[in-house]
């Protein structure tokens, strides 16, 4: 997934010494998330239920060996229809989220969404990551927290801290959004299980 699709990196609030620089301006490139606007990406914004389904969509196009800034238009209603209805139809979303689309979407939400938009051959195991290991991550028989045992495993997600906490219901970040797209996107970038797990 080395396409470029050569969109300018112009944004003000991501300097090159922040930690999401690169994955931020690879997922730009690629054409898997937008700024706020021209020069604002808004790195520490949370994401909505909207902006979770379009990713999801667009990275779901991409990996199928589309280009989402040609295949995906925004609705004519409101944006995100056309996002939404493509994510019910390829099963990217179990319910139509649009009641609650505005609404900030927790870190635990995201990762289910996200962990099916790509088949799971996309999420072959790196770790070993031993079921109930992450401190509050510890029922893997629920969907969600299965999904994040996925991408702990795959070496999508490693926590906030050396144990390994997650933070499920906390908000996501749209910084943390581009680590885990390039993540996702490129197997080279996934990272190892965290030093302390389950210590």
């Amino acid at each position: 997934f080395g396409t470029v699709f050569a969109a300018e990196f112009k944004f003000t609030d991501v300097k090159t010494s922040d930690w999401f620089y690169n994955d931020v301006k690879n997922a730009v490139e690629m054409g898997l998330i937008n700024g706020k606007s021209a020069t604002i990406y808004a790195p520490e914004d949370n994401m909505t239920y909207a902006e979770a389904v379009k990713l999801a969509v667009c990275m779901n196009i991409l990996y199928n060996g589309g280009n989402p800034a040609e295949d995906i238009k925004n609705g004519t209603d409101v944006w995100f229809s056309t996002y939404m209805t493509y994510a019910l139809n390829n099963g990217i979303i179990d319910e139509d989220y649009t009641p609650k689309a505005d609404e900030k979407i927790t870190r635990k939400e995201y990762v289910y969404i996200f962990s099916k938009a790509l088949p799971a051959e996309a999420f072959a195991a790196k770790n070993e990551i031993p079921s109930g290991s992450i401190p509050d991550v510890k029922n893997e028989k629920l969907a969600q927290d299965k999904a994040v045992y996925t991408f702990y495993r795959a070496g999508i997600l490693s926590g906030v801290d050396a144990k390994g906490t997650f933070l499920p219901s906390d908000n996501i970040k749209r910084s943390e959004v581009a680590a885990i797209l390039i993540r996702m996107m490129d197997q080279g970038s996934r990272v190892s299980a965290p030093k302390e797990l389950g210590k």
